[in-house]
């Protein structure tokens, strides 16, 4: 068949993909569908199946393979043990439209190793191309560089089957890598690096790599980058005019992914190396955002060209804004989304928008270029991707001040109040026009130009990032501004500086100095409407530091002015912001009702401003978050539903953001009284994290959540298994979040096997832990309720029953004083304080304990026909009414609870079993 036009071919690719993993079956009926809607392509589909099956019939390799009657391909069989030049093929690795790939052993004697060997189909070279590249085969393997997977050898068999012998790397996709591991911004960026510099050196060599995408770049478990597969690389010449290109150069154009292609490969023009930046600009934006930059997860490859060719890439930062930073497996301090938001802010919005230029003249010029751009930007230098203006350098140097300026200064000084001087007098002298320009602008501006001279006065000793803020610091507590909200700019922006390293002691005190320099201007309406944002940003840095307390008196502050009129000057995005601040010091402090409405009108404002719609998500998953930790269980569950489903759609289903949203899913069964559903759940999380994470790395909130799910069916081996995991990957990560509940649930459930030696560990990992749990009882933290009654639970276990109940009415006094009489812990504690109640033998005041849990499990029930909170609750309602010989009411309570406990935890859970026996011993006649 003659060979398609590139279009052509992607969808031709796309499809042969899609049938070489179907069965014989499977392969006929795609085809009858394809006849049926377009019958050329099943056509050409057949005719490259067709061609595939002859060639394998025809001396595949060594002759052996054929398809058997089904149609059904026998050639992985049977190319098992065969060999090609000095290896021998030992298992399959993988397969696609363009061929298989296989592990191989050396096997001539000569030294033992493994290989990864690409045999490409028959069907997509002819005769000639396959000669040709077992010739140029030794072109690509020229290619020498450490983060480059090598082409050891390209051949053909004598059977005329093009091979590849490749070096065999074990890794996890890049992607995969930087959010298993949580790396950082920087982290990412370094990554990146290694990957520019392997491309970098195959373009020096004449190699286009032309088909670069996150699973083309594996990271080995040393975290060193490896890019793989040049087998569709285009083979550059020097000297050589296009009309002599070699035939594999000539056909290369047919061989790329739809969504990591640049517009020029889809457009079946000249390829150049600025096609491999087009792909690896991609690739930045995804490692950054967690998200394409043009095409949505699922698109056809007609939709994904068709997104290359005509969608404009969005923005890191602003792609960041449409989804939840935590789903980027970042680290804790980066987690917040607008924090992330403003890290791309800037360089890097630019960086990528260079990259991904429609015009591959309008990209950077090479891929070293590029990285030397990264290298500015990571040493806080300007960079060649935005524009070298007086306020760009300046904020640079904000960043970087470069050594000592004293020598200088009278000079700068002098040279910046002429410049001031002259921007004062051309104000005046047009008042029309500025009042057309916001004032913090054009001081903006004055003080970056002023900066900019200090820069040029600056000696060379660079020093570290740290010594370099605090340089800057103490030159801008003592620089003469004119305009005050210039040197309060400068204090806001080495306040986020600051809150980047972590540093929140210096955050908060360059947040105060920005807030001191504009309480001195002199207008009350200026004053007011720049107090706002500072006021919100210095709130959403005490919640940061666990002082959410000051915070709050903060937003206080903040929403007097704007009630008091300065809202009209405060920017939309910027009120949602300082309300939804409010949402997350709320939940902190245990206020949820609160925190719920406040993420509602922070969502409410964006959506009555006309925001685009799909900007809102990391508003709805601040909402969903705030009903979760509310315990309104059913009103969070759709949200949560939505919001994996749009991250499935936007971002695929193997994504550390997919994991994320399904542990959401997963965590709410469980605390909404089914347990049998959450472990499903859980077990489909754990095969997930399998997936997009490399071997022996794991995800400490996924382990939770399954050790959680098991521990709620009295799974107690396994559960301690699973939550110690966790508590292990969340010491090794420093994850601190996880780790805090990971090892309560670890310590209950040791508790729950009721053996000494359970016991005794459990008592030994909380006391290891005080120092933590006084620190979280000593700021009032929510989760001080949680320690107190794990401590109860220990006491109980020694048989101190008083000191236990005295305990959970601590927890239960501290919850209601928190959240409200209906305060999320509450069903927990009513439950334990019930049992203990029991076990002390006061039925009354278990039987009222379990009235009061009931109405909790209620209202936390995602269905309340099927909660094993409401079963356990009235399974201990039935154990009090016994005692107090109410027995025809304990009788019907105990069927009640055989209804919830049955359909929850199962038909021979030990709940279950005893509520049966005491329901039959209530229907005998002796009973009776």
């Amino acid at each position: 068949m003659p060979m398609p036009d590139p279009a052509r071919w992607v969808q031709l690719s796309q499809a042969l993909d899609t049938l070489l993993d179907l069965d014989g079956a499977g392969r006929e009926a795609a085809l009858a569908r394809w006849r049926d809607t377009d019958p050329r392509l099943a056509n050409e589909l057949q005719a490259l199946l067709d061609a595939d099956g002859q060639a394998r019939a025809d001396q595949f390799l060594t002759g052996h393979a054929a398809a058997d009657a089904t149609g059904q391909d026998q050639g992985q069989a049977s190319l098992q043990g065969h060999r090609i030049g000095p290896y021998v093929l030992r298992s399959p690795l993988g397969a696609g439209g363009a061929g298989t790939v296989w592990l191989a052993q050396r096997a001539d004697g000569q030294y033992e190793g493994q290989v990864a060997i690409k045999l490409l189909h028959l069907a997509l070279l002819d005769h000639a191309a396959a000669q040709r590249f077992a010739r140029e085969g030794a072109i690509l393997a020229r290619l020498s560089h450490p983060h480059i997977a090598r082409l050891q050898d390209a051949g053909v068999t004598p059977g005329g089957q093009p091979y590849l012998v490749l070096e065999r790397v074990e890794g996890q996709r890049i992607d995969h890598h930087c959010n298993s591991r949580q790396l950082g911004v920087e982290g990412r960026l370094h990554l990146f690096l290694d990957v520019l510099a392997a491309v970098a050196h195959a373009h020096s060599h004449g190699v286009i790599h032309r088909d670069i995408k996150p699973s083309n770049i594996l990271v080995t478990t040393e975290g060193q980058a490896k890019l793989l597969d040049f087998g569709i690389a285009k083979l550059l010449e020097e000297g050589q005019a296009q009309a002599d290109a070699t035939e594999l150069t000539q056909q290369g154009g047919r061989a790329l992914t739809p969504d990591w292609a640049a517009p020029e490969q889809l457009r079946g023009d000249t390829v150049t190396t600025a096609a491999d930046v087009y792909a690896l600009g991609l690739l930045l934006h995804l490692l950054l955002t967690g998200r394409h930059a043009t095409s949505r997860a699922g698109a056809t490859a007609g939709e994904a060209m068709r997104a290359t060719l005509e969608t404009e890439p969005e923005r890191p930062s602003r792609a960041i804004s449409q989804g939840a930073a935590e789903e980027l497996a970042m680290p804790t301090g980066e987690r917040r989304p607008q924090r992330l938001a403003r890290r791309l802010q800037g360089d890097l919005d630019n960086i990528v928008a260079q990259c991904l230029r429609k015009d591959p003249a309008a990209r950077y010029s090479t891929v070293t270029a590029l990285a030397d751009d990264l290298r500015r930007h990571l040493a806080h230098e300007p960079v060649s991707a935005r524009p070298d203006t007086l306020g760009y350098v300046a904020g640079r140097f904000v960043r970087r001040h470069r050594g000592a300026v004293a020598s200088g200064l009278v000079v700068v000084l002098a040279l910046a109040a002429g410049v001031i001087g002259t921007l004062s007098q051309a104000r005046r002298a047009n008042q029309e026009r500025d009042r057309a320009i916001d004032e913090r602008e054009m001081a903006t501006g004055v003080s970056d130009f002023f900066v900019r001279m200090l820069r040029q006065s600056a000696g060379s000793d660079a020093g570290g990032l740290r010594k370099q803020l605090d340089t800057s610091r103490d030159l801008a507590k003592t620089l003469v501004f004119r305009y005050p909200l210039a040197q309060a700019a400068v204090f806001q922006q080495l306040s986020g500086s600051y809150a980047d390293i972590d540093d929140l002691p210096n955050a908060l005190a360059m947040m105060d100095e920005a807030t001191r320099v504009v309480n001195t201007l002199p207008d009350p309406a200026r004053r007011a409407s720049n107090l706002v944002p500072l006021l919100c940003g210095r709130a959403s840095l005490l919640n940061d530091a666990a002082r959410n307390a000051e915070g709050l008196q903060l937003l206080t502050q903040a929403q007097t002015l704007m009630d008091a009129g300065a809202a009209a000057d405060v920017p939309v995005d910027a009120r949602a912001e300082c309300i939804l601040t409010n949402s997350y010091i709320r939940s902190a402090l245990g206020q949820h009702d609160a925190a719920v409405q406040a993420a509602r009108s922070a969502l409410q404002l964006l959506r009555d401003s006309g925001v685009d719609p799909g900007a809102l998500s990391s508003y709805t998953s601040a909402l969903d978050r705030a009903l979760l930790l509310a315990g309104r269980h059913a009103e969070a569950w759709p949200l949560a539903e939505k919001l994996a489903r749009d991250s499935e759609a936007s971002e695929g289903s193997n994504t550390i953001a997919a994991l994320r949203r399904s542990s959401r899913l997963t965590h709410l069964k469980r605390v909404g009284g089914q347990p049998q559903e959450a472990l499903t759940l859980a077990q489909k999380d754990l095969a997930l994290m399998t997936r997009i994470m490399s071997v022996g790395d794991s995800d400490a909130l996924t382990l939770y959540e399954h050790g959680s799910a098991l521990l709620e069916l009295s799974r107690v081996p396994e559960a301690t298994a699973a939550l110690q995991h966790s508590v292990d990957v969340a010491r090794t990560k420093d994850d601190k979040l996880v780790l805090v509940r990971a090892e309560l649930a670890l310590i209950r459930a040791r508790l729950a096997s009721g053996s000494a030696p359970d016991i005794a560990k459990a008592q030994a990992l909380f006391k290891a832990a005080q120092a933590q749990w006084d620190a979280i009882v000593q700021r009032e933290s929510p989760t001080a309720v949680e320690v107190w009654r794990t401590q109860a639970l220990l006491l109980a276990a020694q048989g101190n029953l008083p000191a236990a109940r005295a305990l959970l009415e601590r927890a239960a006094a501290f919850g209601q004083k928190l959240s409200g009489p209906e305060h999320p812990a509450r069903f927990v504690l009513e439950l334990n304080q019930g049992e203990l109640a029991l076990a002390a033998a006061q039925p009354e005041a278990a039987l009222g304990h379990a009235g009061h849990a009931r109405a909790a499990a209620q209202r936390a029930a995602l269905d309340t026909q099927r909660s094993a909170d409401m079963g356990r609750a009235l399974w201990l309602q039935s154990q009090a009414q016994a005692a107090l010989r109410q027995a025809s009411e304990a009788a019907t309570s105990a069927r009640s609870a055989v209804a919830q406990l049955e359909a929850t935890l199962g038909p021979t859970h030990l709940l279950v079993l005893a509520a049966r026996q005491a329901t039959a011993q209530s229907a005998s006649p002796a009973a009776r």
